[in-house]
């Protein structure tokens, strides 16, 4: 039987009402004859010592190629989920905007709090020349205190398996008997 840590379940949870709440930004005004000045690099992220995340971006741009620049984010307790946003590209100042959740279970000083930590990357493209950067921490959110305890939740077979339901008839909702 599949076991799922209670603290992994807050951090997974948190990241997918985030997600969610985020505005779409694929209608961003560039048609798609015309692809995004950033469409030929892509970041990396990597887990770094001293409970930091490691960034840095590779690809083409301006006919070059490479590995052009990185950083770090952090430092973290223990990074539980991260995910970056689709891009937003601003004609006006040919920048590229996204942003980067990292969730981090494991803050505090008893390393037992959640924090929503939310980074802006900006990759900017002007005369020739590309620059990216990472703006620090934009914004923290503090979730309730986890106890030290990782408690954890059985789940059914048929989650685990990824099958259907089965239950007996009259069964509890939302199992629905076959």
């Amino acid at each position: 039987m599949l076991t799922i840590c209670t603290r992994g379940l807050l951090a997974a949870g948190s990241m997918l009402l985030f997600a969610a709440a985020l505005p779409l930004h694929g209608e961003n005004g560039v048609g798609a004859a015309s692809p995004p000045p950033d469409a030929g690099l892509y970041t990396t992220y990597e887990l770094g010592s001293s409970n930091t995340v490691i960034w840095g971006v590779c690809g083409s741009v301006f006919g070059g190629d490479g590995c052009v620049r990185g950083g770090s984010l952090g430092p973290f307790g223990k990074v539980g989920a991260m995910m970056e946003t689709s891009a937003f590209f601003d004609m006006s100042t040919d920048t590229v905007t996204r942003w980067i959740y990292v969730v981090d279970i494991g803050s505090g000083s008893a390393h037992n709090g959640v924090r929503l930590y939310v980074y802006k990357k900006t990759d900017a493209f002007a005369g020739g020349k590309y620059v990216p950067s990472v703006t620090s921490a934009m914004r923290t959110v503090e979730f309730v205190k986890m106890q030290p305890d990782c408690k954890k939740t059985r789940v059914p077979a048929w989650v685990e398996h990824g099958a259907e339901p089965t239950c007996p008839t009259g069964g509890p909702p939302p199992c629905t008997p076959r």
